[in-house]
């Protein structure tokens, strides 16, 4: 936005978020009156106006972020940022703090996304312009004879997909090849796979690969509608171009050997960490230690100070006592 907004009203901006669930949310926006919210829909893209009416400028500030939050929980990945940041802004910011590399497979792919970026100041640091991969003398040879060698032009993309990531060294590659009828088929991905999509005429090819590569920096997941696919796999049915974006889908993690992938993979589990283990650990302790002073205590009928008589322990103090029960603390 050029204009400077007033304090009560937030410009959320998403891209991939499925409609319906942006407009049912929009429709129970009327927070016990507090909160007013209209949505605006361009392709993929969605715009969210919330403008807070409270009464105070901390009760608005409060309603306005708690409908943030309202919206990430709704929508997740697809909120990208706020007022007049845009998704190629947006995209570069977000893989120059996570220092994602990235490159394009062939001078089509570069025309369609530079114009993006060059206005960028800081997309260089990202992204070769093709300096190291399409248009450098020797590598662009490399890249454009892995691509011969396959058959069908979605074949051929993604072979100079995965040359075009091996002899750069950059984390990701994209391409974008035109299907026919105006859709397209967009990739990018790194030297395991890629993620397909499938758009329509209508859509923003650009837009779409910078959305795709800002997710794969955060390990997002895809909007609804790409596929991950090993390289030299046949493609699936995709869904329609132009379809809604409900259901993300998940990148499959690498099976055991003579495994399939399952389709959906639980996340993997989380390390607990060290902090965590020796609190553990110490926990246990404490817990054997009262157990064993609540047997001696029965055993000895309360008079504990027999037991160390008895045993020719008594030469311990009371000190050195307590510190066997605590277990060496």
């Amino acid at each position: 936005m050029a204009q400077e907004l007033p304090e009560n009203v937030k410009v959320l901006r998403l891209f991939g978020a499925d409609r319906g669930t942006v407009d049912e949310l929009v429709r129970s926006a009327h927070d016990k009156e507090q909160v007013h919210a209209e949505s605006m829909h361009k392709g993929a893209e969605t715009l969210v106006v919330v403008q807070a009416q409270a009464g105070s400028p901390q009760a608005d500030r409060a309603a306005l972020e708690r409908w943030v939050r309202r919206v990430r929980a709704a929508c997740g990945n697809a909120l990208y940022g706020e007022g007049d940041t845009d998704l190629p802004t947006a995209a570069v910011q977000t893989l120059v703090c996570s220092k994602t590399l990235f490159v394009s497979a062939d001078a089509a792919t570069g025309a369609l996304l530079e114009p993006r970026l060059e206005p960028l100041p800081d997309a260089g640091k990202v992204y070769d312009f093709g300096g190291q991969s399409y248009a450098h003398e020797k590598l662009g040879r490399r890249i454009t004879a892995a691509g011969q060698k396959a058959d069908g032009d979605l074949q051929r993309a993604a072979a100079r997909l995965r040359a075009a990531h091996r002899v750069s060294g950059a984390d990701y590659a994209v391409a974008y090849v035109p299907a026919g009828t105006g859709e397209s088929w967009l990739l990018a991905g790194d030297g395991k796979g890629y993620w397909l999509r499938k758009i329509s005429a209508t859509e923003k090819p650009a837009l779409w690969l910078l959305d795709m590569l800002r997710r794969e920096a955060l390990q997002q997941e895809q909007a609804a509608g790409a596929q991950w696919l090993r390289y030299g796999e046949q493609p699936p049915q995709l869904e329609p171009a132009g379809a809604e974006y409900a259901v993300p889908p998940r990148r499959p993690q690498a099976a055991p050997a003579g495994k399939p992938v399952p389709e959906e993979d639980a996340p993997a589990p989380q390390k607990r960490p060290a902090r965590r283990r020796a609190l553990t650990a110490l926990l246990i302790v404490l817990v054997l230690a009262l157990a064993a002073a609540g047997a001696l205590w029965l055993y000895t009928g309360g008079d504990i100070a027999s037991f160390w008589e008895k045993s020719g322990l008594g030469q311990f103090s009371t000190s050195g006592a307590a510190f066997l029960m605590l277990g060496g603390r």
